[in-house]
């Protein structure tokens, strides 16, 4: 009898990987976040632009003083974002020969005065939204109208508003994460410190104006729920405490 020869059992192994391949891994899946991010943030930009300010310039419905008092500088934004957009986005598809972010965003710092400029003006631009609701019929219909309008999808004019505020602290968070995973000897550390350190000195300055505006939207709100009745931004002073029964 011929003896059964033993089939040999091979055993596969996989190497752990390296710390540098790691952080390589790490930092894709945060610039990816932030393309993700950047891409809704430039569509409510452009939806601000496009599906509110054009056809309220086409129909007249507003001044140009009052445009510029509720929009400020939205629009230059939207082309300083559009063109950040392009930026991360081609950045990413040659990702593996050239992973770096940190020029992209020293040139964002540019235009980083827009930013304070619009945050500087946004407590005007809540107060004219709701002066100019208030006394133009056609605005406020139109308004009601585009907030249920599939692009807005339920979105009020303000949650447009205060995108622009929200979105610098957004890249200091994700700056920061990059930058901590980032080796000193890495082609972007250098470039990625220095961008950081441009967008937090703004960052600083724009979370106490975000913190004022979220709670400007909360006073809004509370005054809509009242239909309108109460001028509570009347008075710029007040500030949205907490919610809850009297006691």
């Amino acid at each position: 009898k011929k003896k059964k020869k033993k089939k040999s059992s091979k055993t596969v192994q996989f190497n752990e990987p390296t710390k540098e391949e790691k952080l390589t891994l790490k930092r894709k899946t945060i610039v990816n976040e932030l393309l993700v991010t950047e891409e809704n943030y430039v569509n409510g930009l452009d939806i601000m632009v496009n599906m509110i300010i054009g056809p309220i310039r086409r129909q007249n419905l507003l001044t140009v003083g009052e445009i510029r008092a509720i929009f400020s500088e939205v629009e230059v934004i939207l082309g300083v974002n559009s063109q950040l957009l392009k930026s991360i986005s081609k950045r990413m598809k040659e990702w593996d020969e050239n992973d770096q972010i940190g020029d992209i965003f020293l040139e964002l710092g540019k235009y980083l005065k827009m930013y304070t400029m619009y945050v500087n003006n946004y407590n005007v631009s809540i107060n004219t939204v709701t002066q100019c609701k208030k006394k133009k019929k056609q605005f406020a219909q139109f308004i009601e109208e585009v907030t249920y309008s599939e692009s807005c999808k339920g979105l009020d004019i303000t949650a447009y508003l205060i995108m622009p505020v929200q979105r610098i602290p957004r890249y200091v968070l994700l700056l920061e994460d990059l930058f901590k995973n980032t080796m000193e000897d890495h082609k972007d550390y250098k470039n990625l410190k220095e961008a950081l350190e441009l967008i937090r000195d703004v960052a600083d300055y724009v979370n106490d104006k975000k913190k004022e505006a979220e709670n400007l939207n909360l006073v809004l709100t509370v005054q809509e729920s009242l239909g309108g009745k109460i001028e509570l931004l009347a008075d710029a002073s007040r500030r949205y405490v907490r919610e809850g029964p009297l006691e």
